[in-house]
């Protein structure tokens, strides 16, 4: 309870700081119409307090009095974005595309223009800009997969050392019964590096059952069983394996494990979907944009719990 106080507090605090920018903001403006860095910086304040509007106006102004800079386009771009109007954005987060930020929204605003094509060509440019990126790198991966371009994504997981890459290398891999071997030894070095890794050890199990090496494949799915007691996807695996070995009553009790917790995962889905909603207005500005940050939150706490840095 003491750390929610704290925490309204500090959110109450950070809000007020922000306001107190707002209003120098604003005379600071008013005073000179024709800085667009003026107008840059009232916008990004206006967005972070969620009032689209007049951060469309102000950030727009700037882009009119400085077309060339780029921060300017970007900032602009991503508040029309963000306002539900992706078309408007789109030439404007052009004009900034000499910024790796600004090939992301490139990406988010031709997938929401219904451009797969376009979306996966922002996202490779951002990939190759940011290489460790490894969240947009796997987003790139499962965009090539969906466009069934299959071979772009086993090379993009190919030229990952990470688990999750290997991982998903692993998967393709295993759709062919040519490439089982590459598939169980890309399984096994996801595993090296993240021994929990269930998808790698399922795929592994898959492999090796498809091999005719049944006990190692149920090995496999046993030994995760501790580390992943809520995970539906191991018990339906489980359950075919204990088939296949003709244990029908471990076949049946992880069938119905299986049953149980797809239902728990489904009410949890709902609940979740139910709650994206009420939040969702609070949530549509990105990182860049929002007014509370992590950081400031922390320090604003520990000036109230007269905490000082070592």
């Amino acid at each position: 309870m003491t750390w929610l106080l704290l925490l309204a507090l500090a959110i109450q605090e950070d809000r007020r700081s922000t306001l107190d920018a707002l209003g120098a903001a604003q005379e600071a403006a008013g005073a000179q119409p024709e800085s667009a860095a003026l107008q840059y910086e009232l916008g990004r304040l206006y967005a972070s307090l969620g009032r689209a509007g007049e951060a469309l106006q102000t950030l727009g102004r700037a882009t009119e009095l400085a077309p060339d800079e780029a921060a300017y386009s970007l900032a602009y771009g991503e508040v029309l974005y963000r306002a539900g109007r992706a078309a408007e954005a789109l030439p404007h987060l052009e004009k900034a595309a000499s910024l790796p930020e600004a090939l992301l929204l490139l990406a988010s605003v031709h997938e929401k223009l219904g451009d797969p094509e376009r979306t996966i060509a922002e996202l490779s440019r951002y990939v190759e800009a940011r290489p460790d990126d490894l969240g947009a790198r796997l987003l790139l991966g499962s965009k090539l997969e969906q466009a069934k371009r299959l071979d772009e994504a086993l090379a993009l997981y190919r030229s990952g050392a990470d688990g999750e890459s290997l991982a998903r290398a692993a998967e393709l891999l295993s759709r062919r019964g040519e490439s089982y071997l590459e598939a169980e030894s890309a399984a096994r070095r996801a595993l090296e590096v993240d021994p929990s890794m269930l998808d790698a050890r399922i795929v592994l199990a898959r492999v090796l059952s498809r091999t005719g090496r049944e006990e190692e494949a149920l090995a496999e799915l046993e030994r995760a069983r501790g580390e992943h007691s809520d995970a539906p996807e191991l018990f339906y695996q489980l359950a075919q394996a204990y088939q296949r070995a003709g244990r029908a009553s471990e076949a049946q009790e992880s069938a119905q494990r299986f049953q149980e917790l797809e239902a728990k995962e489904k009410a949890e889905r709902e609940r979740e979907a139910r709650v994206a909603v009420t939040y969702k207005r609070g949530a549509d500005y990105s990182p860049l944009m929002k007014s509370i940050r992590v950081e400031q939150l922390i320090a604003a706490i520990e000036r109230r719990m007269g905490v000082r840095n070592a």
